[in-house]
C-alpha cells in the first residue's frame, strides 16, 4: 500500500487546479480551503487509528508544524485560491507554482550553500518545460511567455556570471539607452494608437447618430424608410464592432453594410431637400474617414524590427547587467562590507542581492515591453487599457 501513496499523491495534487476554479466560482475561496483541510484533518485522524500511530504532534514539532501549515497551505494555497477567484487563470496560477523549483534551485546555492548538480537542474528544466507544454493548451493568449522567459534567463544568467567568476565594470549609460529608449518610443507610439483610435471611433459613431437624426427630423421621409435607416445605422456600428474584435482583415460585411447607407441616401436625396442632403453627405464623409482609419490601426502595427530589437536586447541584458552587479556589489567570495549599527564594519553575502536585482531589471523591461504588446492592438480584448467597444452603443 506504501508504495503506492507517492502516486496517489501526484494524482491528488495534479488536480487540485482542475478542481480550483468551480469551487472558487461558487464558494468562497478561504471557506473552501477551511472545509478541504478539515476533511484531510478527520482523514488523516481515521489513518492514524488504522495505523496504530500516534495522533498527537510531538511537543517540540508543534512551532514548525503550525509554521509549515501557516506559510504552506495559508499564504502558499490561500494566495493561489484567492488569485483564482478575482480572475486570474487557472493555468497561468499553475504556471507561477511550477516556477517555484527553479527559483528554489537558483538560491539553494548562495543562501543554504547547497551544491546544486546538473541532474537536479535538468529534473527542474523539464518538469517546467512539460508543465508549460501541459498549461499551454489551456492559457492561450493570456500566459505571459515574454515574462516567464525573461525572468528565467536572468537567473541563469546570474547564475553563469557566479559560475564562472565573470566580474566587470562596464557603463551600463551605453546599454541602459539602447534598451530604454526603443521601448520607451514603441510604448509611445502604441498609446498615441490608442488615442487615435478613440478619436476616430467617436468620430464615426457621432456621424452615424447626426445621419440618424437627419432622417429623424425629415417629414418628407416615411416613418418605414425612417425605421430602415435606423436599422442600417446600427448594422454598421455592429459590423464595425465586429470586424475590430475579429482576427479577420475580411472588411467585406463592413464595406457592404456602409454601402447600403450610401444607396439609401442617394435614393432619398430629393426627399431631404438641399441643404439637409449636403448635410448628410459630408456626415457620411465623417462615418468614412472614421471607419477607415480605424481599420488602419487595427491592421498596420508599429513596425516588427523595433519590436524585435526590443524583446532581443531584454533577453540579452542580464548577461551584461549581471557581472556588473557582481562587480559593483561584490561576489560570494569575499562579500560587501557596510557599515554595522553598533560600529565597525561586517561583511555581508551579497548573493540574493545580485540575483534579486538583475531579475526585477529584467521584469520592469519586460514588463514595459508587455505594456505596448497588449495596446499595440487596442480592440482584441487582451489587455486592461484595451478600448471597451461595447461602450460605443447607438442608444441615442
Amino acid at each position: 500500500m506504501i508504495k503506492f501513496l507517492p502516486l496517489i499523491f501526484i494524482l491528488l495534487w495534479s488536480s487540485a487546479f482542475i478542481t480550483t476554479k468551480p469551487i472558487v466560482d461558487y464558494s468562497d475561496p478561504f471557506a473552501a480551503l477551511s472545509f478541504r483541510f478539515l476533511i484531510v484533518a478527520i482523514g488523516f485522524y481515521f489513518f492514524s487509528l488504522f495505523s496504530k500511530q500516534k495522533v498527537l504532534v510531538n511537543s517540540k514539532n508543534i512551532l514548525p508544524s503550525i509554521s509549515t501549515g501557516i506559510l504552506f497551505h495559508g499564504f502558499y494555497l490561500g494566495g493561489v485560491f484567492y488569485s483564482i477567484s478575482i480572475g486570474l487563470p487557472t493555468g497561468i496560477a499553475a504556471l507561477i507554482v511550477t516556477l517555484q523549483p527553479v527559483l528554489t534551485n537558483a538560491l539553494a546555492g548562495p543562501i543554504l550553500n547547497e551544491k546544486i548538480t546538473w541532474n537536479k537542474w535538468l529534473g527542474v528544466f523539464l518538469g517546467f518545460v512539460g508543465a508549460a507544454l501541459v498549461i499551454g493548451f489551456d492559457i492561450g493568449k493570456s500566459l505571459p511567455t515574454f515574462g516567464v522567459v525573461a525572468v528565467i534567463i536572468s537567473l541563469i544568467a546570474t547564475w553563469i556570471a557566479y559560475k564562472y567568476q565573470l566580474t566587470y565594470n562596464l557603463d551600463l549609460t551605453i546599454i541602459s539607452v539602447a534598451v530604454v529608449f526603443p521601448i520607451v518610443f514603441t510604448l509611445g507610439s502604441a498609446f498615441q494608437r490608442r488615442e487615435k483610435a478613440l478619436e476616430h471611433l467617436g468620430r464615426a459613431k457621432g456621424a452615424l447618430a447626426s445621419i440618424k437624426y437627419c432622417f429623424s427630423v425629415s417629414k418628407k421621409i416615411s416613418e418605414a424608410d425612417k425605421n430602415k435607416i435606423y436599422v442600417q445605422v446600427i448594422d454598421v456600428k455592429k459590423q464595425l464592432i465586429a470586424f475590430l474584435y475579429s482576427e479577420s482583415n475580411d472588411k467585406k460585411a463592413l464595406n457592404d453594410s456602409i454601402g447600403k447607407i450610401q444607396d439609401f441616401i442617394k435614393s432619398n436625396r430629393d426627399s431631404l431637400g438641399g441643404s439637409l442632403s449636403l448635410r448628410v453627405y459630408r456626415l457620411m464623409r465623417d462615418v468614412i474617414m472614421g471607419v477607415e482609419n480605424t481599420i488602419s490601426i487595427k491592421v498596420h502595427r508599429t513596425p516588427q524590427s523595433i519590436r524585435a530589437y526590443c524583446e532581443l536586447f531584454i533577453y540579452i541584458f542580464p548577461f551584461y547587467y549581471a557581472p556588473t552587479l557582481i562587480y559593483n556589489i561584490g561576489n560570494a567570495s569575499m562579500g560587501f562590507e557596510i557599515g554595522s549599527t553598533f560600529g565597525g564594519s561586517e561583511i555581508v553575502d551579497t548573493t540574493f542581492l545580485v540575483y534579486a536585482l538583475n531579475t526585477i531589471i529584467s521584469f520592469i523591461l519586460i514588463s514595459l515591453f508587455n505594456v505596448q504588446e497588449q495596446i499595440e492592438n487596442p480592440f482584441d480584448g487582451d489587455g486592461m487599457d484595451d478600448i471597451q467597444l461595447e461602450n460605443y452603443e447607438l442608444d441615442y
